[in-house]
């Protein structure tokens, strides 16, 4: 979740002054002073996160993957188009190699 730094809750305290209890994430008061609806939202809020965290992070594997699948695929085609460019064919059912250009 992003970082919000220096967030108090804020809602009055017995004194009358705001509470300065630190609160992270997706609380909106410290528990003293959060209501049941308080709750609920925060914990809704932090499994949609959750979610759409996850979702994104299965999302940018599965991209990788097939990235990689097709840069295997066209590193296998420049290997077999370089192997036959090195290749010449047969001389009297003999295979003949260039070494060296010889």
């Amino acid at each position: 979740m992003p970082n919000q730094p220096d967030r108090t809750c804020g809602r009055p305290a017995r004194s009358g002054n705001p509470c300065k209890i630190r609160i992270s994430g997706s609380d909106v008061a410290c528990s003293t002073h959060a209501t049941e609806q308080d709750k609920t939202v925060a914990a809704a809020h932090r499994r949609g996160w959750s979610e759409g965290h996850k979702s994104g992070s299965e999302s940018s594997a599965r991209f990788s993957k097939s990235h990689i699948k097709r840069l295997e695929q066209r590193v296998k085609e420049l290997e077999e188009q370089l192997d036959s460019t090195r290749r010449v064919h047969e001389v009297n059912g003999c295979q003949v190699v260039e070494v060296g250009g010889y």
